[in-house]
């Protein structure tokens, strides 16, 4: 059982150094204050060097997948009427995205977002 938070720590760790883009010396000082001995934060460290470009591209591929956009709609108009006078004449644009984010149901969130200019 404490073999097991101990990897569950590790492993913690370096998802948020790989989220937060940590160099390896800046992660062999978070090993080290965390109690860590020098010769296996170092076999840590230089494993990260080596594998940190692969790591990041990884991440960055799984994130754009998440994230992908699944269908659209736009409407573009002209405000008619309103309560406001200087908002008669604004021109608007509603986008309707459904995003997939990945659960792996095959559906999606639809996110409406309206943008106004003059």
């Amino acid at each position: 059982r404490a073999l097991k938070n101990v990897c569950r720590g590790l492993l913690l760790l370096l998802k948020s150094a790989l989220k937060f883009n940590v160099s390896a010396s800046r992660l062999k000082e978070d090993l080290l204050k965390l109690r860590l001995d020098e010769a296996r934060a170092t076999v840590i460290c230089d494993k990260w060097r080596a594998n940190l470009s692969a790591l990041s591209s990884s991440l960055v591929t799984s994130t754009l997948m998440v994230n992908e956009v699944v269908d659209m709609e736009w409407t573009f108009g002209v405000t008619a009427a309103s309560n406001e006078i200087e908002a008669v004449g604004g021109t608007y644009l509603q986008l309707k995205l459904v995003i997939d984010k990945g659960v792996g149901d095959g559906g999606g969130d639809a996110g409406d977002t309206s943008k106004r200019t003059e």
